[in-house]
């Protein structure tokens, strides 16, 4: 039991710590997540399907474009799913890069 909570513990630093480098981006604002999914929306003038394709082309990372999902209404968001400390970091280079 004590190895389920020493995990449950590091994903969740792991997870505010991923939080924390995506709200550091000017042209992203997180909105909310649970679990180990987050919603960010793209802000700026990048639309959620630019960013997606690019992340997908230049650095073979997938996340969900939810842009045209019923609800969003004209808002640009994407869904990144929190991984592993270094993939977490991984994304949020790769975002940085893209969008400045």
């Amino acid at each position: 039991m004590d190895d389920y909570r020493d995990s449950l513990e590091k994903f969740r630093e792991a997870r505010e710590r991923f939080v924390k480098a995506l709200q550091e981006i000017r042209q992203l604002r997180f909105l909310s997540g649970s679990a180990n999914f987050l919603l960010c929306e793209v802000k700026d003038g990048c639309s959620a399907s630019v960013l997606t394709e690019m992340l997908l082309n230049r650095y073979n990372i997938l996340i969900k474009d939810l842009s045209s999902k019923k609800g969003m209404g004209k808002r640009q968001c994407v869904r990144l799913a929190v991984r592993r400390e270094e993939d977490n970091m991984q994304l949020v280079a790769a975002i940085k890069s893209i969008l400045r």
